[in-house]
């Protein structure tokens, strides 16, 4: 079925978002809600309303639960399908509203490509490729450990990835599906599961291109690619399979493979995985798609739990330690940082520290620790998306679903890369311990087994079954943050700082005349308004 995925109504993405961000915090806080209505310019605070949502969720899981639910209830009510009929629906219910999805009916085929390296006899090492170094074993403990010691990852992401170092029966992935939607994505574990000899059923647009990498990784791993092509794959070679493979899930392929989805291999377990990505608005549109397709699913086969990555740059709940580390780090500051936010007012290195610790809601619960590391360049529309997906997680675990949400680090993705600025950002910030930028491929590696870990962990914070003080300990636990939450600096104040230093940096290097544009650039950053970064 064809048709588009929309925001009802013609006020656009800026009052969608303040309307489902409303709903959500008005479940327990109408000043909230109407503070959210009355805000004059959103984009220039829409941080503070999310900053608000997190701190109210935290004061209970209750209002965590109710927060979430309301969230996700007034989304749904406001996005919509359209059929090219005219026909309207829901983002869910279109999937019925399809036509049914069979062989006969020519829509969807099922196609595999089976890799041609075998698993060694004593199964698959892991493994991450650092900068070009593969760490195993010793050394990358030692690696994971050095980390730790940092502040650039939380003990307990490193507790994670070691046990599953240590129980090396948890990667052999036979008898279970990963459903990979997004999966030629630059962040995701399309590789790497593929790598471990798994059967990844992946979802993509239909790119030739992307196929065609996809099924060459295939072919060159010990794992199975099963994935929905137009017309049947018999017979058919590689840059043919790539030629008709994928589905669009913007424009109405969400219905059809959802129905797909349900009948592979409907006896083996299956973790669908939301790993897609859309620019502006879209990223919203595509992660409700994302999200109809799961929740369809997992109505419809025993065994279904959900996998996302969460941001580093949103705002989190991270553990004490991690908050008196940042704390001590701020206090310690250089003289030259102290001078750097005073002289800018304060717009520059500005303390993590935004708001006290929220009590538990009993004496039994803990207080909890926010830290807001959102950048306003990503805009109002990411951070709600990505805040869909913290509520349908929330919501899922509640209904007895397994799931795995860590927090990755940032990397170096050709996105990020590509712009001069911002890649001057990323680089920058290594001035400013303990932030590193990770590589895609470690990433990919570190974030993956933190998905393997969650999904074999009887006790791991993914399982329905542990109980934890706060839905939102869910997105703390495990966090590859990359040093984020310990810097002791407010990212938002560090990320111009830092892009200066590279580039003051980097024109040293070439020219040596590096100091008449850094005290340009400063002076213009500086010159800039509070709320812009």
């Amino acid at each position: 079925m064809r048709g588009t995925i929309r925001m009802r109504g013609a006020e656009g993405s800026t009052a969608f978002c303040k309307e489902v961000l409303g709903a959500a915090v008005g479940s327990v806080d109408r000043v909230a809600a109407d503070a959210i209505a009355a805000e004059p310019k959103w984009r220039e605070r829409y941080s503070t309303h999310f900053y608000k949502m997190v701190e109210l969720s935290a004061g209970s899981s209750a209002a965590a639960l109710e927060i979430a639910a309301a969230g996700l209830a007034e989304a749904s009510s406001r996005l919509e399908f359209v059929q090219e009929s005219g026909e309207v629906h829901t983002v869910l219910d279109a999937i019925d509203a399809a036509a049914p999805v069979d062989a006969a009916a020519d829509v969807l085929h099922t196609a595999t490509v089976r890799g041609t390296v075998a698993i060694p006899a004593t199964g698959v090492e892991p493994s991450i490729n650092y900068h070009g170094d593969v760490l195993a074993g010793d050394r990358l403990r030692e690696k994971v450990q050095s980390w730790v010691k940092l502040g650039t990852i939380e003990p307990s992401a490193a507790a994670a990835l070691t046990k599953v170092l240590d129980t090396r029966e948890w990667l052999d992935l036979s008898g279970r599906l990963f459903v990979v939607m997004g999966a030629g994505a630059a962040m995701g574990p399309t590789e790497v599961l593929l790598s471990l000899g798994a059967t990844v059923v992946a979802l993509d647009i239909p790119v030739k291109a992307i196929w065609e990498r996809l099924i060459a990784l295939t072919l060159q791993s010990p794992g199975t690619l099963v994935f929905p092509a137009r017309t049947s794959g018999v017979n058919l070679g590689a840059a043919e399979l790539a030629a008709v493979a994928g589905c669009d899930l913007l424009n109405g392929g969400h219905c059809e493979a959802a129905k797909w989805l349900v009948g592979v291999q409907p006896e083996l377990p299956m973790s669908i995985g939301a790993y897609a990505y859309l620019d502006g608005a879209k990223f919203v549109l595509i992660v409700a798609a994302m999200d109809a397709v799961m929740e369809y699913v997992r109505q419809r086969r025993d065994g279904v739990s959900y996998a996302y990555l969460c941001t580093p740059t949103d705002i989190h709940i991270r553990p004490k330690d991690a908050w008196v580390d940042a704390t001590a780090r701020y206090r310690s500051r250089s003289t030259i940082q102290a001078a750097c936010a005073t002289v800018s007012g304060e717009r520059f290195l500005q303390s993590s520290e935004v708001g006290p610790p929220i009590p538990g809601d009993s004496a039994e619960s803990p207080s909890l620790y926010p830290v807001d590391c959102t950048v306003d360049q990503q805009g109002p529309n990411y951070l709600l998306a990505k805040r869909l997906q913290h509520w349908r997680a929330m919501v899922a675990r509640q209904d007895g679903t397994v799931v795995s949400s860590n927090v990755a680090p940032a990397s170096s993705t050709v996105s990020v890369t590509k712009a001069k600025l911002l890649a001057a950002a990323y680089a920058g910030t290594k001035y400013f311990p303990p932030i590193e930028i990770f590589p895609p491929s470690t990433s990919n590696a570190v974030m993956t087994y933190a998905l393997i870990h969650d999904l074999r962990n009887d006790n791991a914070v993914s399982q329905p079954s542990t109980k934890i003080c706060n839905p939102l300990i869910l997105f703390s636990d495990g966090a590859w943050h990359g040093g984020f939450w310990r810097v002791g600096f407010k990212l938002s104040s560090v990320v111009e700082i830092a892009a200066v230093l590279q580039l003051w940096d980097e024109n040293i290097l070439k020219s040596r005349l590096a100091t008449g544009v850094l005290l340009a650039a400063v002076a213009k950053l500086a010159g800039r308004t509070n709320a812009k970064l």
